[in-house]
């Protein structure tokens, strides 16, 4: 669901492969495959770094509030 929504968003064409595609649009469609897996292994390599700055954080914002 997530790689056919970054599919979406990109511009990328996900299952419209063919059964008769000639090298030049195969090599093509591999580096659209590639850069797709990229981008979602980034948004999953992210999310920890994210989860550890906010647990920094709401230690802060909690007292800085009133808890």
């Amino acid at each position: 669901v997530i790689t056919q929504h970054y599919a979406r968003t990109l511009g990328f064409p996900v299952g419209t492969e063919r059964s008769n595609v000639t090298p030049a649009e195969g090599d093509e469609l591999q580096v659209q495959k590639f850069s797709l897996t990229m981008y979602w292994s980034l948004s999953v390599a992210i999310f920890p770094v994210g989860g550890i700055i906010s647990s920094f954080l709401v230690g802060f914002i909690a007292d800085f509030r009133g808890r």
